[in-house]
């Protein structure tokens, strides 16, 4: 068990729970894009018609769980080719791609409520629109203001930045990704011995 919470992932230095181990394992990289191009279209598409259906017969909604499922995915195709989100959100267009990522995933993604950005007496109030694919004027002049996120926009803009990668990736190109999360039985960490109790405890109550 490593005793440092640093590990790599495609070359990115990335922090690991204390008292617990990533196990990195290699997938063919075009097909593990292809997979989450695939999540886009249909799972998230499922979700994006339902919520444009509903908005077209009620006043329009921002549908705060839209930022949660989006965030993730610039997460995890940024991490694929070992940069940092923000580069990959401010190569999809979004113009206060540090802010927006502090936002709307290191704060909305793990709470309910939006919050004030701050530098001293100057703030930046911030919201959640959506917009379809024949509103692009909208979606334009919300973008660039730069204060609010437009999760359809960026799935849109995801989609087309996919399709163009996975068009360049050959099938010999490999990407890492996180296989097991091992915990450490000798950790003195609360939340770990409780986690390796109840993995130990349900083996034994399937036996």
């Amino acid at each position: 068990m490593s005793s440092s919470r640093k590990y790599s992932l495609n070359g990115l230095v990335k922090n690991q729970p204390l008292g617990a181990e990533y196990i990195v394992k290699k997938l063919p990289k075009k097909q593990y894009l292809v997979d989450i191009l695939g999540r886009l279209k249909d799972d998230v598409g499922v979700i994006v018609e339902c919520v444009e259906e509903r908005n077209k017969k009620e006043p329009k909604v921002g549908f705060f769980p839209m930022a949660r499922i989006i965030m993730p995915i610039i997460e995890v195709v940024a991490t694929s080719e070992g940069r940092e989100p923000q580069a990959l959100m401010k190569e999809l267009g979004m113009r206060l791609p540090f802010t927006e990522w502090n936002l709307y995933r290191d704060v909305f993604l793990h709470n309910d409520e939006f919050v004030l950005a701050a530098v001293g007496n100057q703030g930046l109030q911030v919201a959640i629109y959506l917009t379809s694919e024949d509103e692009k004027d909208v979606s334009d002049i919300l973008v660039k203001d730069g204060r609010n996120i437009d999760p359809f926009r960026i799935r849109r803009s995801l989609i087309d930045y996919l399709e163009n990668k996975i068009n360049k990736t050959n099938d010999t190109e490999t990407v890492e990704i996180i296989g097991q999360l091992v915990y450490d039985p000798n950790s003195s960490n609360p939340e770990v011995q409780q986690a390796v109790k109840e993995i130990r405890d349900f083996h034994t109550s399937i036996k």
